[in-house]
């Protein structure tokens, strides 16, 4: 649970997925899904929020795009600026033996 970020047991999880398709099983079997309506909802979505949609932004500007991405950057770096995550990646400055090989 703690590895991939789920609050359920992999038990109830796999329960809840065996429920939904039992579930739209017997839905298939009936005039609505002839019809295509009343499709039973996922009990193992409404559990997990897995069904939520993420938020699509879009940007007026290059400048409005690189100032969302600076923050969001910052967010997950820990705030850290964007010179000392380059500075924590090595360069071929300062390489010793690289021009003679």
């Amino acid at each position: 649970m703690a590895i991939s970020g789920t609050k359920m047991p992999t038990d109830t999880a796999l329960l809840t997925l065996i429920f939904d398709v039992v579930h739209w099983l017997k839905w298939a079997q009936t005039k609505d899904a002839a019809k295509g309506q009343n499709r039973p909802k996922s009990l193992y979505e409404s559990l997990t929020q897995t069904g939520t949609k993420e938020k699509i932004e879009s940007f007026a500007s290059a400048e409005d795009f690189e100032q969302q991405r600076a923050a969001l950057l910052g967010e997950i770096d820990g705030n850290r600026d964007r010179e000392s995550i380059c500075s924590d990646h090595p360069t071929d400055e300062g390489r010793e033996g690289r021009s003679g090989e």
